[in-house]
């Protein structure tokens, strides 16, 4: 995994999941904005379904996706995926 595009709450979220894994647990998905190059990410539409992020929900370079650690780690590791952001639940005004 390339921990330069992991910010720090997905790492949080990922070393929780890590934890639950050991105990037994279920390993629940994680929300996540994947950002990627949006030339390179037309090109891979196939490799990035395969990891749980559809063609269609990539808009202007950045997705959406509802992925495993495993799927994280994966995409990580990825040359032209520039960062992988964990969704925050927003508070209403």
């Amino acid at each position: 995994m390339d921990h330069r595009k992991i910010d720090a709450a997905l790492a949080a979220a990922l070393d929780e999941r890590r934890a639950a894994a050991v105990a037994g647990g279920p390993g629940p998905r994680l929300s996540v904005f994947v950002h990627v190059d949006p030339v390179a990410a037309s090109r891979r539409r196939a490799e990035l379904a395969r990891l749980g992020l559809p063609a269609g929900s990539i808009l202007g370079g950045i997705g959406t996706a509802s992925l495993s650690p495993d799927q994280v780690r994966e995409l990580s590791s990825k040359p032209w995926v520039r960062q992988i952001r964990l969704s925050q639940p927003l508070d209403t005004l």
